[in-house]
């Protein structure tokens, strides 16, 4: 199983100018920026922007990392929502990167995050 997350935009209650804001937004968000944004070399990326992603430059020049994503998709769920996020994601982080590392067998780290959980969660 795969988790999505993503990037949200927004513009702050207290902005000077909101809706300067808001237009950039719309700005670096329109079709055509983000077919830019996912064919740039620096910036390649994948985008919420499906005319972007189906842009045949872009399928062209990419198509393993494609067929990789959409395997992805197919079994990916989204964060379940709670508000201890923070809290949950920060276990996680403790326990599971000394697994990544070597550092910590992968069992201890699983019980480790599952701990943590558990208490954030009560």
């Amino acid at each position: 199983m795969s988790v999505l997350g993503g990037w949200n935009l927004g513009v702050n209650a207290f902005s000077k100018n909101p809706a300067t804001a808001v237009e950039f937004i719309k700005v670096i968000t329109d079709d055509e920026m983000s077919r830019i944004q996912v064919l740039h070399p620096v910036w390649a990326q994948t985008s919420p922007n499906k005319k972007a992603m189906s842009d045949p430059e872009y399928v062209a020049k990419n198509p393993e990392f494609l067929k990789a994503l959409a395997a992805n998709y197919a079994v990916a769920a989204a964060r379940p929502v709670t508000p201890a996020y923070a809290e949950i994601t920060e276990a996680i982080s403790q326990e599971i990167m000394p697994a990544l590392y070597g550092e910590k067998p992968v069992k201890d780290a699983l019980a480790g995050a599952a701990k943590k959980i558990t208490a954030v969660m009560k």
